[in-house]
């Protein structure tokens, strides 16, 4: 809190002038002839907070609905398999371990992983197939 001291004397004109301001400027006054202004500055102006909206997990129907949305042939077993993975580990991702923010972005990075594990061990499988055969 800072405190300004001023002491005024008798001239009425100033002291009804400085009343006015103080008024306006919601300051209070003490003692007569003596003003103490006290005004209580903040350090920092607040900043308007925008607050994140907060994670919703999403339903099993919403869920297959996005799987089938991005092309998933088995929608409602990657829905399952990603709500089981997700539900075990507490909604965090990343070695980090840290919360979920978007749901979608989360789905999608799982279908690309799928689909990268699912190429290299397709490639794999017909490998061992072709080793399998008699030329």
């Amino acid at each position: 809190m800072n405190q300004i001291k001023i002491r005024l004397d008798k001239q009425q004109e100033i002291a009804s002038k400085f009343k006015e301001l103080m008024e306006e400027k919601n300051w209070s006054a003490q003692k007569v002839g003596e003003y103490i202004l006290m005004k209580h500055f903040e350090s920092k102006p607040k900043k308007k907070v925008i607050s994140k909206p907060r994670f919703v997990k999403p339903e099993f129907a919403e869920l297959a609905q996005y799987f089938l949305e991005k092309g998933s042939m088995t929608c409602q077993d990657d829905a399952e398999a990603f709500l089981d993975h997700y539900n075990s580990n507490g909604w965090k991702v990343g070695r980090a371990k840290t919360p979920m923010q978007n749901w979608k972005s989360t789905v999608n990075n799982w279908m690309r992983m799928r689909k990268q594990n699912g190429q290299q061990s397709g490639s794999k499988a017909t490998l061992t197939n072709l080793g399998d055969t008699d030329f």
